[in-house]
């Protein structure tokens, strides 16, 4: 049951490139996350903000335009 060295060199070094090749993706992974989650979380801030300004803005447009319809109906009866 002996097995070759040749043989058993080459699964070494397949395995060893393998390794390597799994080490570096999962580095890389880890690096952009570090990178893309700070970058996502203030990105999806700066929306959140612009957005809440953007409401604030129709709810006082909407409000004026109640007061202005309470302002109409109360003419016309």
């Amino acid at each position: 049951m002996s097995e070759d060295p040749k043989q058993i060199a080459q699964e070494t070094e397949s395995l060893r490139k393998v390794a390597f090749f799994g080490i570096a993706v999962s580095t890389i992974a880890t690096l952009t996350a570090i990178v893309a989650v700070p970058m996502l979380y203030n990105y999806m801030q700066h929306v959140q903000s612009s957005l809440q300004t953007e409401v604030k803005f129709c709810q006082h447009r909407s409000n004026g335009l109640w007061d202005e319809y309470k302002r109409v109906s109360i003419y016309k009866e």
